[in-house]
């Protein structure tokens, strides 16, 4: 099955309407987040494409957004969102009800330079591909910041445009290294494996 059409010229859009969406997570009920990147908001749906709400337009105001572009649930159905072009992270409720916010523009721990892909791993620690600024940045379920890995380079574990993230069960954290095309594994660490 799929849904969705794709934006009309028109001024605004309706849930169900999309102009090229970037990032989909799934919750433990079925539910579908859809991180609407150019109508710069959130979209819900069932697994049938039943709309079911949506949240945010373009700003950087609390519960709004500036492309973004990953988003990922974490054990309690909470969606962490990487918010692109405002340079940060959003913590929502299920509901779209914002619980956290962290991040500025910059190249220091917790600052980043347009974060694309983002992922939770089954202990609810957040992993964020900081895609301008080629690397990996790790953190708390509160923002807090833990570590960071990775920089420009073509060599193993180095990175170039990191996007998309994906953390599993076993410790490891998979990584799209976008202009080095190529997919690169490390641990939760960041030590390449």
């Amino acid at each position: 099955t799929h849904w969705g059409v794709r934006y009309s010229q028109h001024y605004g859009y309706a849930l169900g309407e999309f102009w090229e969406p970037e990032g989909v997570a799934v919750d433990a009920d079925g539910d579908v987040y859809v991180a609407d990147t150019n109508h710069h908001c959130i979209q819900k749906f069932t697994a049938d494409g039943v709309g079911l709400g949506m949240w945010g337009t373009w700003s950087s105001s609390e519960g709004d957004f500036s492309y973004p572009s990953g988003i990922t649930i974490d054990s309690f159905g909470t969606i962490y969102v990487a918010d692109s072009g405002n340079d940060r992270i959003v913590h929502y409720s299920s509901t779209g009800t914002q619980l956290n916010a962290w991040g500025t523009t910059g190249t220091g721990p917790g600052e980043f330079n347009y974060p694309w892909g983002i992922t939770v791993d089954p202990l609810g620690e957040v992993y964020v591909a900081d895609n301008g600024n080629d690397r990996i940045q790790w953190f708390r379920p509160n923002g807090t910041f833990g570590s960071e890995w990775g920089y420009t380079g073509t060599g193993p574990g180095q990175l170039s445009c990191p996007r998309g993230i994906v953390a599993n069960g076993s410790n490891q954290v998979f990584v799209a290294d976008a202009c080095n095309s190529r997919i690169q594994r490390y641990n939760t660490s960041g030590q390449f494996q």
